[in-house]
């Protein structure tokens, strides 16, 4: 164990990273002192959803809120039309402005388009200005295509650009135009003019930004100067010192380019690294904010370092594209989240309005917040759900996601980096409080007491019951009687083939696998296409490792005979990979016609749902077997998981972490795995089989009853292999290459691995 330590000591040494840069000059990781939460709470503000269909171009003046709102006209739902709305900022009053109109004409052959607001500003007199953008199109639809019935994607083929406008016009609060700028000069000089956004100084200078140039007027409309455009300036900004700066990109920071109006130039760069795809304004202590994944940012005016302000996951919202950020003084936060909705096969965006308290709150003794620790390698969407479901739920806990690849490198082992760092912080007692061990050594972990098990909470759990679940699955990944790790959703990894190669019945030997091969000279691809000899070995023995390992003993298994045949058998194939030569004719033959020619024996699978059916009957070319991985027990179709939850053992709360993994394995959460894009098949047994029936009944599916019953046959035969030790990897490649690479005997490979084997297994057993 202590030669363990030290190589887990030296690797930690060696993969030590910062975290990602989250300020304007160094990495910084500024938490909220002790005695303060940061935690966002929503606040009283009315439902706008119903009344105002869309809201943007957000902006503050005194008390009030101004925001602008894309319509479609009364007639034709082709035209949109522009409102502006203004509603006191505690949520009150909500008025359209009366006298607000868009400025431009139909033309008379338009058949859609209309006009677009993009930019709003308050000047010192409390007056609008307002940046507008008019497009028009016809569509150019076939004879028999009739525009009242055509098809989304039939009118954006067939559109035809017929006109476009820009103007920018200052109004009173009522929306009653005061004043244009005069914009023909730009117009006439540029057959592709479009204005970008709008922007007052201080002064009350007036900026526009084209696809251009930033040409700027005074208040009365008279050209100052301009300034060539150096990039893409669509969200112009006044800084607090009352100068217009243009946001861009360098590399992978963003720049703010300000201009320095004195001398009617280009100024100062102001760089923000990090991952900040949109700069906002802010207030006095952090006059800029951007965010970054699940949080907001701000740059702190004294100390010019990033500061996380709030985790949007807390308030239990999930960031799609954050489009408007308004501080309103009294400490709240407004702003508009553009999120994306699957439903089936149709996927919407919704612009979603928040309005939130993130004043640090002062925490009361004995009324902590409990923060728990989630360990992912990736983070994906339906995590975010579940996060900011239960943190906007919850009083007293809180999730917090933290990411583990970026602790990896670019070689073979791809994930040994977050593996590694994970390892560290478990020895040193610094374990996260849940894990998603999808990605991790599961079995090596729980020999070594890593996890609890999970059965006593279910039993306990007033509305889940061990019944409610597939059995079989569970009983898959169980070890020694205890669950230690439970999934939303699983698929089956397995070989298929033809009955009339395998036979009717499931599972095999390594040897009767080999004797397949070796009765059958002139399959050339007998498992598929050939990598190379170490590429394939890696492949199938991530399959079929635990024929040779047993982690609860803390045995290894490499000496016996079949392990060499494994050997001997890869040994065939090219040492190394090469390209392919895609002028070769065997790369244009379907899968079923290798199997027709005899070139073909089996192939490797994955089911994810049922749909997955015909297509294994197009890769076999008709019926099909689960033969499986070969197996010295049982049968060889193994539970693949995507995401699987298991709790550690110095998690600060166990029963809040239960409810947080719960969430995933309601039936409520179990039918709503589909719309949010999740194509496995669901742990829920009620859910379960719900889809299996829908299946059968669905004629665009080629699922039949006899397919089920194959599939209840399949899982009744289920067995975990879980990702195994890299470091027990490496010790197999290093001298299997030694093998492949005719230095040593496939009995010297197999004698010298379960060497190193047993000795590593001994070390993680005692």
């Amino acid at each position: 164990m202590r030669k363990l330590l030290s190589l887990f000591l030296i690797i930690l040494l060696l993969f030590t990273t910062t975290a990602g840069c989250k300020s304007v000059d160094e990495s910084t990781d500024n938490d909220m002192p002790p005695e303060h939460l940061n935690r966002p709470q929503y606040t009283s503000f009315p439902d706008l959803s119903s009344i105002v269909p869309n809201i943007d171009n957000i902006v503050l003046a005194g008390d009030l809120i101004y925001f602008s709102s894309s319509e479609e006209t009364e007639n034709n739902s082709l035209f949109l039309t522009n409102k502006i709305y203004r509603i006191n900022a505690d949520g009150t009053n909500l008025v359209k402005l009366p006298n607000y109109a868009d400025i431009f004409e139909l033309p008379p052959d338009a058949q859609s388009g209309g006009c677009e607001l993009i930019s709003v500003c308050i000047d010192n007199d409390g007056n609008l200005w307002v940046a507008e953008i008019a497009s028009f199109y016809v569509y150019d639809l076939p004879s028999d295509i009739d525009i009242n019935t055509a098809t989304q994607n039939q009118l954006e083929q067939y559109r035809r650009l017929l006109s476009r406008q820009s103007s920018v016009r200052k109004l009173d609060s009522t929306g009653v135009e005061l004043q244009t700028i005069d914009l023909s000069e730009e117009t006439n000089a540029n057959d592709f003019f479009v204005v970008e956004s709008l922007c007052l100084s201080s002064k009350g200078d007036v900026y526009v930004a084209t696809n251009m140039s930033v040409d700027v007027f005074d208040a009365m409309g008279n050209k100052l100067f301009k300034l060539a455009n150096q990039g893409f300036a669509k969200d112009m900004m006044r800084l607090s010192d009352g100068n217009v700066a243009v946001p861009g990109r360098q590399g992978s920071n963003v720049m703010l380019r300000v201009i320095d109006a004195d001398v009617k130039a280009w100024g100062e760069t102001i760089t923000i690294s990090g991952n900040a795809y949109r700069i906002f304004l802010g207030n006095d202590e952090f006059p800029l904010v951007f965010i970054d994944g699940d949080q907001m940012y701000g740059i702190d005016a004294k100390t010019n370092e990033a500061v996380s302000i709030f985790n949007f996951l807390d308030a239990g919202i999930i960031p799609g594209v954050i489009e408007n950020v308004v501080f309103i003084p009294d400490g709240r936060i407004m702003l508009t989240n553009r999120a994306g909705r699957s439903s089936g096969d149709t996927y919407t965006h919704k612009t979603e309005l928040h309005v939130l308290d993130i004043a640090p709150k002062p925490v009361i003794p004995g009324q902590e917040i409990i923060e728990l620790t989630l360990a992912v390698r990736f983070n994906n969407n339906e995590l975010r759900r579940a996060v900011a479901q239960y943190n906007a739920q919850s009083s007293t806990h809180k999730i917090n996601i933290v990411e583990y690849h970026r602790f990896e490198k670019n070689d073979a082992f791809f994930s040994r980096g977050s593996v590694d760092k994970l390892a560290m912080e478990i020895i040193t007692g610094n374990a996260p409080d849940i894990i998603d061990v999808s990605f991790v050594p599961y079995s090596q972990w729980v020999s070594r007491g890593v996890f609890v098990d999970l059965y006593p909470l279910i039993d306990a759990d007033p509305e889940l019951r061990r019944s409610d679940f597939l059995e079989s699955v569970l009983n898959a990944v169980e070890i020694k009687g205890g669950l230690y790790q439970i999934f939303p959703s699983f698929g089956i990894s397995t070989m298929v083939s033809r009955p009339s190669i395998v036979g009717e019945n499931m599972g095999w030997t390594v040897e009767e696998m080999i004797s397949l091969i070796e009765a059958n000279p002139g399959a050339d691809w007998p498992m598929g296409a050939i990598s190379s000899s170490s590429m394939e070995l890696s492949a199938f023995t991530r399959q079929t490792m635990e024929n040779y390992v047993d982690w609860v003993s803390g045995t290894a298994h490499f000496d016996r005979g079949d392990f060499v045949k494994i050997l001997e058998y890869f040994g065939r194939y090219p040492l190394e990979w090469s390209l392919i030569d895609f002028d070769d004719p065997k790369w244009h033959k379907l899968s079923h016609e290798l199997f027709d020619e005899g070139k073909k024996l089996m192939s490797s699978s994955y089911f994810y749902s049922f749909m997955d059916f015909e297509l294994n009957r197009d890769i076999c070319g008709g019926d099909f077997v689960f033969k499986g991985y070969p197996t010295v027990r049982g049968v060889g179709n193994h539970v693949t998981l995507e995401a699987s939850f298991a709790i550690t053992s110095g998690c600060k709360d166990v029963q809040a972490a239960w409810e947080f993994i719960r969430i995933f394995l309601t039936e409520k959460s179990q039918r709503e795995r589909e719309n949010a894009g999740v194509h496995f098949f669901p742990i829920n047994k009620v859910v379960f089989n719900e889809e299996m029936a829908r299946a059968v009944t669905d004629a665009d599916i080629a699922f039949t009853q006899q397919d089920a019953d194959q599939v209840i046959a399949m899982l009744s035969t289920v067995t975990y292999s879980s990702v195994q030790s890299l470091l027990l990897e490496e010790i197999i490649y290093e001298s299997a290459f030694e093998y492949f690479s005719g230095r040593i005997t496939a009995q010297d490979a197999a004698r010298i691995i379960q060497s190193r084997a047993s000795i590593f297994m001994s070390e993680q057993a005692g």
